[in-house]
């Protein structure tokens, strides 16, 4: 890096280093409750119709336990052919071929032989009209995807906080570990998505844009890319700056809320640790650290922190699956380093 710094541009002397506390203005997100007449929501109680695939109360119970393991933001490649029906796909919102003729959603519960269109939807398969759609924890997969078939279109994410409440995600792994027959899975890489989505949770952005804003020289040789700016790749702050102008992408205009940026950032500035031979121990780089801090000053100054001893979506869930992907365990360090900071500083 061209210029020293310690978490930012702040001076290290006791003096500054005072004032630097109250640097980050962070409001608390109350959701307009009050402090003392917060309650904590209504535990869900079990379907009645469990035993129509052949599930118990335990089983519900420890799919439904698997959602605290969900990361924050998910993506998802996709063209106007993908599935084979371009109303399946669309920039205003993902349809599974189960809804198309106008279902209404309810819960997986409801499904018929559930667990024939769990596999057959992860095997790729037409036989069911699939109520899920597939998407990633990480971004990299998604982007990956867009070289193959028709998928060479967008990126969509998704944010869980703004979902429609009819939609739930589940990590591939659980719902056949809890969804018998037991069998054995590699699919860590994929979540399915129950129900339609669209509004406010949804935001899709173009490949092109992608590409055009820099996307290759963050992520280097780690794809076999050969025309790609060194300078970017190599240099710590030119890497961050480039990340952060992707990261500007995935916001929607309407969510003023600094999350996506800081997220984003930090999982496109951590691609260099996805190519072959790269491995992470979710032990932060702490240069790359300092840079984020610096470069996301003025997000940092605005984000909303749940308020003490209220459960709320953060940055970044750090119960996520994260392992066999280096890039996910980086990103996930640097954001619970990024949240620990604005709270020690708050």
């Amino acid at each position: 890096m061209s210029h020293k710094r310690r978490f930012g541009h702040f001076p290290s002397d006791e003096t500054s280093r005072r004032k630097r506390k109250k640097k980050y203005h962070i409001e608390e997100a109350t959701d307009g409750l009050d402090k003392d007449t917060r309650t904590e929501p209504l535990k869900p109680k079990p379907p009645s119709n469990l035993a129509m695939n052949g599930l118990s109360k335990e089983d519900w119970k420890a799919l439904e336990a698997s959602q605290e393991k969900l990361p924050r933001f998910l993506f998802r490649a996709f063209g106007r052919k993908s599935g084979g029906n371009a109303r399946l796909n669309k920039v205003t919102g993902i349809v599974p071929r189960g809804f198309l003729k106008g279902k209404k959603p309810t819960n997986i519960y409801d499904i018929p032989y559930l667990h024939g269109m769990i596999c057959n939807h992860y095997q790729g398969g037409r036989r069911y009209n699939t109520e899920f759609s597939s998407w990633a924890a990480c971004i990299t997969i998604a982007i990956f995807t867009v070289n193959y078939g028709t998928c060479k279109e967008y990126v969509a994410i998704i944010d869980r906080t703004l979902l429609a409440p009819h939609v739930k995600i589940y990590h591939v792994p659980d719902l056949f570990e809890n969804i018998g027959p037991k069998r054995c899975c590699r699919g860590f890489h994929e979540y399915l998505a129950y129900g339609p989505i669209n509004g406010p949770a949804l935001h899709c952005v173009s490949y092109r844009d992608i590409i055009n804003n820099g996307y290759h020289s963050v992520a280097g040789h780690s794809y076999q890319i050969h025309s790609f700016s060194r300078p970017i790749f190599e240099n710590v702050d030119n890497r961050v700056t480039t990340a952060k102008k992707l990261a500007s992408l995935f916001r929607p205009s309407h969510d003023k809320r600094p999350d996506i940026i800081i997220a984003l950032t930090a999982a496109f500035a951590s691609l260099s640790f996805c190519g072959p031979g790269t491995t992470s121990s979710g032990i932060v780089n702490k240069e790359l650290l300092e840079s984020l801090l610096y470069y996301l000053h003025d997000e940092l100054n605005t984000i909303k922190s749940p308020p003490a001893g209220y459960k709320q979506l953060a940055l970044v869930n750090s119960n996520m699956y994260t392992y066999g992907f280096p890039q996910l365990q980086q990103m996930v360090a640097l954001l619970g380093s990024i949240e620990d900071e604005i709270r020690n500083y708050k």
